[in-house]
Order: C-alpha cells, then structure tokens, then sequence
C-alpha cells in the first residue's frame, strides 16, 4: 500500500470523480469559492501549493506535468501510473484547502466545487493544453511572455529558476527550448481558442465543435514544434 492510500484512509472527503487511467495524462482545474480571488498572497499561495505537490506526488507516485496558479484557480496537467488521480487530488485539495484557509484565518470553504479532469488521449491534444495552459496568464494580460509569469513550472522545468515542484516534460516538447517558447508565445486565433476552452469541459479532451465539425488536431500545431 503506498503512502497515498495510507493517508487517504485518514481523511473523509466528498467523493469524487472516479478517474483511473494510467496511460494517459490528464488536465484538472479548480477555482476558488465564487471565484473570488485567494484569501492571502500570490506568493504565498504558490508556495503552498508548490509544498503540497512536492510532497503528494511523491507520496501518491504520480507526475506533474505543468502547473499555472492564476488570482482564483489553477490548472494542472498530470499523469498517474498507478491510475489514482482521485485519491491524490482530494489530499492535494485538502491540504492546500486548509493550508490557505489557516493562513487568511478563513473559516468559509476555500474550492467552489470539485476538480475538473479531462482525459487527453492523443500527442497533438497533449500540446495543445500544455500551451493553453502555459499561455493562461498571457490570455488574461498579467504578463507579455509565458516567461515573465511567476507562478508557473515552466521555468522551472527549463531549468531556469528553481522550485520545490518536480516537474517532467515526458513528451519531450522542450528539446528545442528557443523554438517551443516561440511557439508557446504565438496566440491561438480566437476558434482554435474556444475550441480548446470547451474540449476542456468534458471527461476525455476533444477541441470544442464549430458549425464545420471538429477541427483537426494538426491545425492546432505549428510546423515547427520540434
């Protein structure tokens, strides 16, 4: 038994989505309560967060991904080999919860509702919701690059700036890193956008339809991204 079920056992938590895949990764995003802003810093919410994936990845033996913290909700993308993403969010969740919480002195629930997973079961999708998820700051114009973001992996996993989250580009999107922050940096037109924003609403990852069908998934990647 790991480490993760051995302290899940410990905590009573809603249920929650029952998602077992170990073959593929998956997006999840949780907002705060009425999406208010968090209760306490920025800096001080990364560095929660940034603690509490340390540890549980570790203790849950899943893989992070990429992680953007933004003012009320994060985006994660993260694979499990041992197919137990329910179980490692609700100590995430818990944990960052109460953390928080204790910080502000709030006594009020910090998350809104429960996390979102969405399954992305193809290479192109992959891509596609790594720089939709690296771009959110950019989207909402807190920063000019996807490096000028402070509450982000991406540096991290370029090497450029340390951090207590063990972050892995197990796609290999990041060998060429001049090129992929180009491309990480080029706006996606305003379909291909809301494409991607309603695929993410749904269990398994599919670009959003339009009045012609479903895109295809080449005609979200540049030529270039290797």
């Amino acid at each position: 038994m790991t480490a993760c079920y051995l302290l899940y056992e410990k905590i009573t938590m809603p249920r929650s989505r029952n998602t077992k895949s170990t073959d593929y990764p998956y997006h999840v995003v949780a907002r705060t309560n009425d999406q208010l802003p968090f209760p306490c810093s920025l800096r001080e919410a990364w560095n929660i967060y940034s603690d509490a994936l340390w540890f549980y990845s570790h203790a849950c033996r899943v893989r992070v991904l990429a992680f953007v913290m933004m003012k009320n909700h994060f985006h994660l993308i993260i694979s499990t080999p041992e197919g137990n993403l329910s179980d490692f969010m609700k100590l995430f969740m818990k944990k960052t919860s109460d953390e928080i919480r204790n910080l502000s002195m709030q006594k009020n629930h910090l998350y809104g509702a429960r996390y979102y997973p969405s399954l992305i079961q193809h290479e192109h999708y992959y891509r596609c919701v790594m720089k939709y998820v690296y771009q959110n700051p950019v989207r909402a114009r807190v920063c000019k690059s996807v490096l000028d973001y402070p509450f982000s992996t991406l540096t991290t996993l370029l090497g450029q700036q340390k951090n207590n989250i063990p972050v892995y580009d197990d796609f290999g999107l990041l060998d060429n890193i001049e090129t992929s922050i180009k491309w990480l940096n080029q706006s996606w037109n305003q379909i291909a956008a809301e494409q991607i924003k309603k695929g993410l609403r749904v269990q398994t990852f599919k670009p959003g339809p339009t009045k012609g069908g479903y895109l295809d998934p080449e005609l979200y990647i540049e030529e270039n991204v290797h």
